[in-house]
């Protein structure tokens, strides 16, 4: 992804900027909060381009494409004013860190929810005065603003709902499309307001359905990314934070009421387990995959290419790792008969 660094270096330098210079302005009782999210969520790297590298649960594998992919967009949809994208991808990166605070919050991960929701709102704020200025009073785009806040505002409070009321395990099917769409639509709905604005400022809103339908594809995949990730945590979390994957580990485990670590981790040596969830999850990456082919655009194309690869040899190595486990455990149960 080296490429993409250095054709949008100056860009994503000035984003980090922006972003260290405007955390300092914060009032004193929500800086050091603001500081542990820039410095532990969203990590700035050393290196001479001034890469943003984020972690996954900003919502992305792999480090800049959430502000690159408003770049690309604009590369690609003819957008020349340099500093409505640079603006635009910036209230993007300020969307999730919002999500983020909020997301500790409803997850109950933190001592002060009171002052995650205050920071959480600081960087809504952020977000939305990306917007500022844009477009015309009479721009179809308010409108699509409108309906997204409506949107939004709705989903956290049924993701509260979601992870915090019982349901019946046993009737979900957590790797189905229905259950990855519930638990990634309300940040979604904020990332897909920035790109509409990308679309709208280049007259390019016919495109819209079709980025909607290429970025959910993608959400639902790394879904399942980021709580492959998060298996150990979520273990130890009221329904296991809904993760799909925990969730279809309990429905494979022969009716057992609680998982623990060993059963985890026995699972993952069970091949169908591993093409399950993988072969899910790639599905919907090489359906965002073929999503974006349609846009033409090199950046996008090369980085789910990317992604599939890494996820194929993820999976590969892990049924390796199997066999060559049963195939050792079978040659020292011989070896001892």
């Amino acid at each position: 992804m080296a490429q993409f660094n250095d054709v949008f270096s100056i860009e994503i330098r000035w984003i980090g900027d922006r972003i260290r210079e405007d955390t300092l302005t914060f009032p004193n009782s929500l800086r050091p909060l603001a500081e542990h999210y820039t410095s532990n969520r969203l990590i700035f790297s050393a290196g001479k381009d001034g890469t943003i590298r984020l972690d996954p649960k900003l919502g992305l594998p792999t480090r800049n494409f959430i502000p690159d992919v408003v770049f690309w967009l604009a590369d690609a949809f003819g957008l020349k004013e340099r500093d409505v994208s640079k603006r635009l991808a910036l209230g993007l990166v300020y969307s999730s860190l919002a999500f983020a605070v909020l997301d500790d919050a409803i997850d109950q991960e933190t001592q002060s929810t009171s002052s995650n929701l205050a920071l959480a709102n600081m960087y809504l704020h952020r977000y939305l005065q990306s917007f500022d200025g844009l477009f015309e009073p009479d721009s179809k785009f308010w409108n699509y603003l409108a309906c997204s806040l409506k949107e939004f505002t709705l989903l956290v409070c049924q993701d509260f709902t979601f992870k915090h009321e019982s349901r019946d395990i046993a009737t979900l099917d957590p790797l189905s499309e229905p259950f990855l769409l519930e638990s990634c639509k309300s940040y979604s709905v904020l990332v897909m307001t920035s790109f509409a604005a990308v679309a709208y400022a280049s007259h390019n809103e016919t495109k819209i359905p079709l980025l909607t339908k290429f970025w959910y594809d993608y959400a639902m995949g790394h879904r399942i990314y980021d709580d492959l990730n998060d298996l150990h945590k979520d273990l130890g979390m009221n329904d296991y934070n809904n993760s799909s994957v925990l969730l279809y580990a309990l429905q494979k485990s022969d009716n057992r009421s609680k998982l623990d670590e060993e059963l985890v981790w026995s699972m993952l040596l069970d091949a169908d387990f591993i093409k399950k969830i993988y072969d899910t999850m790639l599905g919907l990456f090489r359906r965002a995959g073929e999503d974006a082919s349609a846009f033409n655009i090199p950046y996008l194309t090369t980085f789910m290419n990317d992604l599939i690869s890494t996820h194929t040899q993820k999976r590969d190595g892990l049924l390796l790792i199997k066999s060559n486990f049963f195939k050792e455990l079978d040659r020292i149960l011989k070896k001892n008969d």
